[in-house]
Protein backbone atom coordinates (compact mmCIF):
# COMPACT_ATOMS: atom_id res chain seq x y z
CA UNK A 1 0.00 0.00 0.00
CA UNK A 2 2.85 2.35 0.84
CA UNK A 3 4.47 1.60 -2.55
CA UNK A 4 1.22 2.26 -4.42
CA UNK A 5 0.71 5.58 -2.67
CA UNK A 6 4.30 6.55 -3.41
CA UNK A 7 3.82 5.71 -7.08
CA UNK A 8 0.57 7.71 -7.34
CA UNK A 9 2.18 10.72 -5.68
CA UNK A 10 5.02 10.55 -8.18
CA UNK A 11 2.68 10.95 -11.17
CA UNK A 12 2.80 14.38 -12.89
CA UNK A 13 0.69 16.90 -11.04
CA UNK A 14 -1.77 19.35 -12.54
CA UNK A 15 0.61 22.24 -11.90
CA UNK A 16 3.50 20.38 -13.54
CA UNK A 17 1.52 19.73 -16.66
CA UNK A 18 0.32 23.33 -16.82
CA UNK A 19 3.91 24.60 -16.55
CA UNK A 20 5.02 22.24 -19.29
CA UNK A 21 2.24 23.31 -21.72
CA UNK A 22 2.17 27.01 -20.93
CA UNK A 23 4.02 28.84 -23.68
CA UNK A 24 3.77 32.21 -25.34
CA UNK A 25 0.25 32.78 -26.66
CA UNK A 26 -1.39 30.16 -24.39
CA UNK A 27 -4.29 31.74 -22.50
CA UNK A 28 -5.42 28.82 -20.36
CA UNK A 29 -5.34 25.04 -20.04
CA UNK A 30 -8.44 23.00 -19.33
CA UNK A 31 -8.29 19.36 -18.22
CA UNK A 32 -10.95 16.91 -19.47
CA UNK A 33 -10.81 14.80 -16.27
CA UNK A 34 -9.65 15.22 -12.67
CA UNK A 35 -6.81 12.76 -13.20
CA UNK A 36 -5.02 10.90 -15.96
CA UNK A 37 -4.66 7.25 -16.99
CA UNK A 38 -1.71 4.93 -16.51
CA UNK A 39 -1.21 2.53 -19.43
CA UNK A 40 1.46 0.16 -20.73
CA UNK A 41 3.20 0.94 -24.03
CA UNK A 42 4.20 -2.46 -25.41
CA UNK A 43 6.22 -0.97 -28.27
CA UNK A 44 8.75 0.82 -26.05
CA UNK A 45 8.15 -1.45 -23.01
CA UNK A 46 7.34 1.24 -20.50
CA UNK A 47 4.45 2.74 -18.54
CA UNK A 48 2.82 5.94 -19.75
CA UNK A 49 0.73 8.53 -17.97
CA UNK A 50 -1.86 10.12 -20.31
CA UNK A 51 -4.10 13.06 -19.46
CA UNK A 52 -6.59 14.80 -21.76
CA UNK A 53 -6.33 18.57 -22.06
CA UNK A 54 -7.65 21.51 -24.05
CA UNK A 55 -4.99 24.13 -24.69
CA UNK A 56 -6.64 27.47 -25.45
CA UNK A 57 -4.29 29.81 -27.24
CA UNK A 58 -4.43 33.00 -29.26
CA UNK A 59 -5.08 32.45 -32.98
CA UNK A 60 -2.94 35.15 -34.57
CA UNK A 61 -4.37 35.09 -38.14
CA UNK A 62 -7.77 36.30 -36.87
CA UNK A 63 -8.04 38.91 -34.17
CA UNK A 64 -10.40 37.97 -31.35
CA UNK A 65 -10.38 34.25 -32.20
CA UNK A 66 -8.84 31.54 -30.02
CA UNK A 67 -7.52 28.17 -31.12
CA UNK A 68 -8.46 25.19 -28.95
CA UNK A 69 -5.91 22.37 -29.32
CA UNK A 70 -7.58 19.17 -28.11
CA UNK A 71 -5.29 16.29 -27.22
CA UNK A 72 -3.40 14.25 -24.65
CA UNK A 73 -0.25 15.09 -22.76
CA UNK A 74 1.91 11.94 -22.48
CA UNK A 75 4.59 11.17 -19.87
CA UNK A 76 6.73 8.03 -19.82
CA UNK A 77 8.13 6.23 -16.77
CA UNK A 78 11.90 6.02 -16.41
CA UNK A 79 12.91 4.35 -13.17
CA UNK A 80 11.13 6.17 -10.38
CA UNK A 81 10.46 9.30 -12.43
CA UNK A 82 7.92 10.41 -15.03
CA UNK A 83 9.39 12.27 -18.01
CA UNK A 84 7.41 14.40 -20.45
CA UNK A 85 7.34 12.64 -23.82
CA UNK A 86 4.93 14.47 -26.17
CA UNK A 87 1.60 16.20 -26.72
CA UNK A 88 -0.66 14.07 -28.91
CA UNK A 89 -3.03 16.34 -30.89
CA UNK A 90 -6.51 14.92 -31.56
CA UNK A 91 -8.11 17.97 -33.22
CA UNK A 92 -8.23 21.75 -33.38
CA UNK A 93 -11.28 23.89 -32.68
CA UNK A 94 -11.90 27.60 -32.76
CA UNK A 95 -13.59 30.01 -30.37
CA UNK A 96 -14.86 33.46 -31.24
CA UNK A 97 -16.07 32.85 -34.81
CA UNK A 98 -19.84 33.42 -34.98
CA UNK A 99 -21.90 30.36 -35.90
CA UNK A 100 -24.04 30.61 -39.05
CA UNK A 101 -27.57 31.87 -38.38
CA UNK A 102 -30.61 29.68 -39.06
CA UNK A 103 -31.67 31.83 -42.04
CA UNK A 104 -28.15 31.66 -43.46
CA UNK A 105 -28.08 27.87 -43.07
CA UNK A 106 -31.42 27.35 -44.79
CA UNK A 107 -30.44 29.63 -47.69
CA UNK A 108 -27.41 27.41 -48.38
CA UNK A 109 -29.29 24.11 -47.98
CA UNK A 110 -32.17 25.16 -50.26
CA UNK A 111 -29.70 25.51 -53.15
CA UNK A 112 -29.31 21.72 -53.17
CA UNK A 113 -31.93 19.86 -51.15
CA UNK A 114 -30.93 16.63 -52.88
CA UNK A 115 -27.49 16.81 -51.25
CA UNK A 116 -29.02 17.65 -47.86
CA UNK A 117 -31.46 14.72 -47.61
CA UNK A 118 -29.55 12.29 -49.98
CA UNK A 119 -30.44 11.37 -53.57
CA UNK A 120 -32.54 8.39 -52.46
CA UNK A 121 -34.67 10.30 -49.93
CA UNK A 122 -35.00 13.26 -52.31
CA UNK A 123 -37.32 11.30 -54.59
CA UNK A 124 -39.10 9.44 -51.76
CA UNK A 125 -39.98 12.26 -49.34
CA UNK A 126 -43.63 13.29 -49.78
CA UNK A 127 -44.09 17.05 -50.03
CA UNK A 128 -41.78 19.47 -48.23
CA UNK A 129 -39.63 18.93 -45.15
CA UNK A 130 -41.33 19.79 -41.85
CA UNK A 131 -39.82 21.45 -38.78
CA UNK A 132 -36.35 21.55 -40.32
CA UNK A 133 -33.78 23.39 -38.19
CA UNK A 134 -30.89 23.09 -35.79
CA UNK A 135 -30.89 20.08 -33.46
CA UNK A 136 -31.60 20.81 -29.76
CA UNK A 137 -27.91 19.90 -29.37
CA UNK A 138 -26.27 21.35 -32.50
CA UNK A 139 -22.76 20.20 -31.47
CA UNK A 140 -21.03 23.10 -33.20
CA UNK A 141 -17.47 22.23 -34.18
CA UNK A 142 -15.14 24.61 -35.98
CA UNK A 143 -12.57 22.44 -37.77
CA UNK A 144 -11.05 25.48 -39.46
CA UNK A 145 -12.16 29.08 -39.83
CA UNK A 146 -13.40 27.99 -43.26
CA UNK A 147 -15.19 24.82 -42.15
CA UNK A 148 -17.82 24.25 -39.46
CA UNK A 149 -19.96 21.21 -38.70
CA UNK A 150 -23.21 20.99 -36.75
CA UNK A 151 -26.30 18.82 -36.36
CA UNK A 152 -29.75 19.50 -37.79
CA UNK A 153 -33.07 17.71 -37.51
CA UNK A 154 -36.12 17.49 -39.79
CA UNK A 155 -39.39 15.61 -39.84
CA UNK A 156 -40.98 14.36 -43.04
CA UNK A 157 -43.17 11.68 -44.61
CA UNK A 158 -41.33 9.20 -46.79
CA UNK A 159 -42.49 6.45 -49.15
CA UNK A 160 -41.12 3.14 -47.87
CA UNK A 161 -43.04 0.70 -50.10
CA UNK A 162 -45.75 0.53 -52.78
CA UNK A 163 -48.40 1.07 -50.11
CA UNK A 164 -46.66 2.55 -47.03
CA UNK A 165 -45.69 6.10 -46.04
CA UNK A 166 -43.64 6.49 -42.87
CA UNK A 167 -43.46 9.63 -40.73
CA UNK A 168 -39.88 10.10 -39.62
CA UNK A 169 -37.66 12.38 -37.59
CA UNK A 170 -34.16 12.44 -39.06
CA UNK A 171 -30.94 13.92 -37.71
CA UNK A 172 -28.26 15.19 -40.11
CA UNK A 173 -24.63 16.13 -39.56
CA UNK A 174 -23.84 19.04 -41.86
CA UNK A 175 -20.48 20.61 -42.75
CA UNK A 176 -20.25 24.07 -44.31
CA UNK A 177 -17.24 25.24 -46.37
CA UNK A 178 -15.98 28.60 -47.61
CA UNK A 179 -12.80 29.99 -49.19
CA UNK A 180 -12.10 32.61 -46.54
CA UNK A 181 -13.42 33.10 -43.01
CA UNK A 182 -15.05 36.39 -44.05
CA UNK A 183 -16.50 34.95 -47.27
CA UNK A 184 -20.05 33.56 -47.63
CA UNK A 185 -20.56 29.82 -47.33
CA UNK A 186 -19.77 28.19 -50.66
CA UNK A 187 -20.72 24.51 -50.32
CA UNK A 188 -21.77 21.86 -47.84
CA UNK A 189 -21.85 18.13 -47.12
CA UNK A 190 -24.61 16.26 -45.28
CA UNK A 191 -24.65 12.85 -43.59
CA UNK A 192 -27.72 11.13 -42.16
CA UNK A 193 -27.41 10.21 -38.48
CA UNK A 194 -29.95 8.90 -35.96
CA UNK A 195 -33.58 8.63 -37.02
CA UNK A 196 -36.86 7.99 -35.23
CA UNK A 197 -39.96 6.38 -36.68
CA UNK A 198 -43.06 8.40 -35.78
CA UNK A 199 -45.74 6.30 -37.48
CA UNK A 200 -46.89 4.59 -40.69
CA UNK A 201 -49.90 5.10 -42.96
CA UNK A 202 -51.21 2.85 -45.72
CA UNK A 203 -52.38 3.96 -49.19
CA UNK A 204 -53.23 2.30 -52.46
CA UNK A 205 -50.33 1.91 -54.88
CA UNK A 206 -52.13 4.29 -57.25
CA UNK A 207 -52.21 7.06 -54.63
CA UNK A 208 -48.54 6.43 -53.79
CA UNK A 209 -47.59 6.93 -57.47
CA UNK A 210 -49.61 10.16 -57.61
CA UNK A 211 -47.85 11.71 -54.61
CA UNK A 212 -45.56 14.68 -55.28
CA UNK A 213 -42.10 14.14 -53.85
CA UNK A 214 -39.62 16.69 -52.59
CA UNK A 215 -37.63 16.06 -55.77
CA UNK A 216 -40.52 16.86 -58.12
CA UNK A 217 -41.58 19.93 -56.10
CA UNK A 218 -37.99 21.21 -55.98
CA UNK A 219 -37.55 20.63 -59.72
CA UNK A 220 -40.77 22.53 -60.45
CA UNK A 221 -39.62 25.44 -58.28
CA UNK A 222 -36.26 25.63 -60.05
CA UNK A 223 -37.90 25.40 -63.48
CA UNK A 224 -40.18 28.33 -62.69
CA UNK A 225 -37.25 30.36 -61.39
CA UNK A 226 -35.24 29.63 -64.55
CA UNK A 227 -38.22 30.48 -66.79
CA UNK A 228 -38.71 33.80 -64.99
CA UNK A 229 -35.17 34.83 -65.99
CA UNK A 230 -35.76 34.21 -69.70
CA UNK A 231 -36.52 37.19 -71.96
CA UNK A 232 -40.06 37.77 -73.21
CA UNK A 233 -40.81 36.35 -76.66
CA UNK A 234 -44.06 36.95 -78.52
CA UNK A 235 -45.12 33.81 -80.39
CA UNK A 236 -47.88 34.21 -83.02
CA UNK A 237 -50.76 31.78 -83.48
CA UNK A 238 -49.56 29.57 -86.33
CA UNK A 239 -52.10 28.44 -88.91
CA UNK A 240 -50.00 25.59 -90.27
CA UNK A 241 -46.63 23.84 -90.04
CA UNK A 242 -45.17 26.13 -92.72
CA UNK A 243 -45.68 29.21 -90.54
CA UNK A 244 -44.21 27.35 -87.56
CA UNK A 245 -41.16 26.35 -89.61
CA UNK A 246 -40.53 29.84 -91.01
CA UNK A 247 -40.89 31.55 -87.63
CA UNK A 248 -38.49 29.00 -86.10
CA UNK A 249 -36.08 29.74 -88.96
CA UNK A 250 -36.35 33.45 -88.16
CA UNK A 251 -35.54 32.79 -84.48
CA UNK A 252 -32.50 30.72 -85.46
CA UNK A 253 -31.22 33.59 -87.63
CA UNK A 254 -31.94 36.66 -85.53
CA UNK A 255 -32.42 35.81 -81.84
CA UNK A 256 -29.96 34.92 -79.07
CA UNK A 257 -29.44 31.66 -77.14
CA UNK A 258 -31.67 32.89 -74.30
CA UNK A 259 -34.41 34.15 -76.61
CA UNK A 260 -34.30 30.91 -78.55
CA UNK A 261 -34.70 28.96 -75.30
CA UNK A 262 -37.67 31.14 -74.30
CA UNK A 263 -39.24 30.48 -77.70
CA UNK A 264 -38.74 26.71 -77.51
CA UNK A 265 -40.23 26.59 -74.02
CA UNK A 266 -43.46 27.85 -75.59
CA UNK A 267 -43.59 25.78 -78.76
CA UNK A 268 -41.99 22.41 -77.96
CA UNK A 269 -44.40 19.47 -77.83
CA UNK A 270 -45.25 17.89 -74.44
CA UNK A 271 -42.96 14.89 -74.99
CA UNK A 272 -39.98 17.21 -74.42
CA UNK A 273 -41.14 17.93 -70.85
CA UNK A 274 -41.54 16.03 -67.59
CA UNK A 275 -44.29 18.46 -66.69
CA UNK A 276 -45.31 20.90 -69.42
CA UNK A 277 -47.38 23.10 -67.11
CA UNK A 278 -44.45 23.49 -64.73
CA UNK A 279 -41.93 23.99 -67.54
CA UNK A 280 -39.82 21.00 -66.52
CA UNK A 281 -37.77 19.89 -69.52
CA UNK A 282 -36.70 16.27 -69.70
CA UNK A 283 -33.24 15.27 -70.98
CA UNK A 284 -34.48 15.08 -74.56
CA UNK A 285 -35.91 18.61 -74.40
CA UNK A 286 -32.82 20.10 -72.76
CA UNK A 287 -30.59 18.44 -75.36
CA UNK A 288 -32.68 19.77 -78.26
CA UNK A 289 -32.51 23.36 -76.98
CA UNK A 290 -28.80 23.25 -76.16
CA UNK A 291 -27.85 21.67 -79.47
CA UNK A 292 -29.96 24.09 -81.52
CA UNK A 293 -28.47 27.11 -79.74
CA UNK A 294 -24.95 25.77 -80.14
CA UNK A 295 -25.31 25.14 -83.88
CA UNK A 296 -27.14 28.41 -84.55
CA UNK A 297 -24.91 30.83 -82.63
CA UNK A 298 -21.79 29.30 -81.10
CA UNK A 299 -19.79 27.63 -83.89
CA UNK A 300 -17.46 29.11 -86.54
CA UNK A 301 -20.30 29.46 -89.04
CA UNK A 302 -23.59 30.77 -87.67
CA UNK A 303 -27.05 29.83 -88.88
CA UNK A 304 -27.49 33.39 -90.16
CA UNK A 305 -24.37 33.08 -92.32
CA UNK A 306 -25.41 29.77 -93.84
CA UNK A 307 -29.14 30.43 -94.43
CA UNK A 308 -30.92 33.10 -96.44
CA UNK A 309 -33.69 35.23 -94.95
CA UNK A 310 -36.06 33.48 -97.37
CA UNK A 311 -34.68 29.95 -97.36
CA UNK A 312 -35.04 27.41 -100.08
CA UNK A 313 -37.42 24.55 -99.24
CA UNK A 314 -36.68 20.98 -100.27
CA UNK A 315 -40.16 20.24 -101.69
CA UNK A 316 -39.31 16.64 -102.52
CA UNK A 317 -38.64 15.75 -98.87
CA UNK A 318 -41.05 18.16 -97.17
CA UNK A 319 -44.69 17.48 -96.26
CA UNK A 320 -47.60 19.32 -94.60
CA UNK A 321 -46.12 18.64 -91.16
CA UNK A 322 -42.36 18.46 -91.87
CA UNK A 323 -40.23 21.07 -93.63
CA UNK A 324 -36.65 20.83 -94.88
CA UNK A 325 -34.91 24.19 -95.33
CA UNK A 326 -31.81 24.39 -97.54
CA UNK A 327 -28.69 26.29 -96.55
CA UNK A 328 -26.76 28.41 -99.06
CA UNK A 329 -24.25 25.54 -99.36
CA UNK A 330 -25.31 22.25 -100.94
CA UNK A 331 -25.67 19.49 -98.37
CA UNK A 332 -26.73 21.67 -95.47
CA UNK A 333 -30.35 21.57 -94.31
CA UNK A 334 -32.57 22.10 -91.28
CA UNK A 335 -35.62 19.97 -90.57
CA UNK A 336 -38.57 21.37 -88.57
CA UNK A 337 -41.57 19.14 -87.85
CA UNK A 338 -44.81 20.17 -86.18
CA UNK A 339 -48.26 19.01 -85.28
CA UNK A 340 -51.53 20.58 -84.12
CA UNK A 341 -51.80 19.73 -80.43
CA UNK A 342 -53.65 20.48 -77.20
CA UNK A 343 -56.96 22.30 -77.00
CA UNK A 344 -60.32 21.16 -75.67
CA UNK A 345 -63.76 20.20 -76.99
CA UNK A 346 -66.51 22.82 -77.17
CA UNK A 347 -69.89 21.88 -78.60
CA UNK A 348 -68.30 18.74 -80.01
CA UNK A 349 -65.55 20.68 -81.79
CA UNK A 350 -61.86 20.80 -80.79
CA UNK A 351 -60.81 24.40 -80.09
CA UNK A 352 -57.70 26.10 -78.74
CA UNK A 353 -55.21 23.83 -80.49
CA UNK A 354 -51.79 25.14 -81.50
CA UNK A 355 -48.98 24.05 -83.77
CA UNK A 356 -46.02 22.74 -81.77
CA UNK A 357 -42.57 21.45 -82.69
CA UNK A 358 -42.43 17.66 -82.53
CA UNK A 359 -38.96 17.22 -84.03
CA UNK A 360 -36.02 19.44 -84.98
CA UNK A 361 -32.61 19.10 -86.60
CA UNK A 362 -30.48 22.20 -87.15
CA UNK A 363 -27.78 21.70 -89.77
CA UNK A 364 -25.11 24.39 -90.21
CA UNK A 365 -22.15 23.51 -92.49
CA UNK A 366 -18.83 24.10 -90.70
CA UNK A 367 -16.27 23.11 -93.34
CA UNK A 368 -13.56 25.75 -93.78
CA UNK A 369 -13.90 25.77 -97.56
CA UNK A 370 -17.69 26.21 -97.24
CA UNK A 371 -17.23 29.21 -94.93
CA UNK A 372 -14.60 30.72 -97.25
CA UNK A 373 -16.91 30.23 -100.23
CA UNK A 374 -19.83 32.04 -98.58
CA UNK A 375 -17.62 34.88 -97.38
CA UNK A 376 -16.07 35.31 -100.84
CA UNK A 377 -19.18 36.98 -102.29
CA UNK A 378 -19.13 40.77 -102.28
CA UNK A 379 -22.92 40.87 -101.82
CA UNK A 380 -25.34 38.49 -100.08
CA UNK A 381 -27.75 39.19 -102.92
CA UNK A 382 -25.62 36.94 -105.11
CA UNK A 383 -26.28 33.88 -102.94
CA UNK A 384 -29.69 34.93 -101.57
CA UNK A 385 -31.45 36.57 -104.58
CA UNK A 386 -34.90 36.41 -102.95
CA UNK A 387 -33.85 38.36 -99.84
CA UNK A 388 -34.56 42.06 -99.37
CA UNK A 389 -31.09 43.40 -98.70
Amino acid sequence: MVGAAHEAAAQPSTSQIKRRLTKRGVKRIKFTKRTGTKQWNSRVKTWEYVRGVHVIREYKPIRGVDLVVVGDVVYQRFGRRWRYWKFRVAQNRYLGIPNPRQTEIMAVLKKDMRKFVSSYNYNKIVGELKNVGLSPKPRWKWHRPTRVSFHMVATFDIITSNTNVESREQEFEVSFYRDDYKAPWKSFMSTSRARKKLGTRKYTSQKIRAMKTLGSIDSQRRSKAAAAKLPAVNVPQFKNAAQLALFTHKMLRHSTPLKLEAYFMKVLAPHYFNNKSAGQLNQRGARLINLAAKRAFKLKATYKLMYCENPGVDRRRSSKTRYYLRSVIRGGNTMIAGRLMGGRYKEGVKVGQQWMITDLHVGVPQRDNAIQLVNSFSSRKKICPNDKI
